[in-house]
């Protein structure tokens, strides 16, 4: 198991841009949404560690149907806890 970051940046709740730009900041980050939800308007691709974390266990990022939330390469790790994941698109037609 993974030692978490030691500090995490807390998300105010001003939308998908505030989560976008600490999401997207140099090295490895930690968002904690706490008891928001934020709808995705695009993906957010993952670099290095991102850990998003709800402390109050009741946040929740949607894709809005339109939206894939998040793209992980080779090598880059992403960390989901006590949030839920609703809604995405995958981009995929059947």
């Amino acid at each position: 198991m993974r030692r978490r970051l030691q500090a995490c940046t807390a998300y105010t709740g001003s939308g998908f841009t505030e989560f976008k730009n600490a999401a997207n900041a140099a090295g490895d980050k930690c968002i904690d949404i706490g008891p928001h939800t934020i709808t995705f308007t695009e993906t957010i691709t993952v670099s290095g560690l991102l850990e998003v974390i709800s402390s109050t266990g009741d946040g929740v990022i949607s894709g809005g149907d339109t939206t894939r939330m998040f793209s992980v390469g080779s090598g880059d790790t992403l960390d989901l806890e006590g949030l839920t994941l609703s809604d995405g698109n995958s981009g995929v037609s059947i």
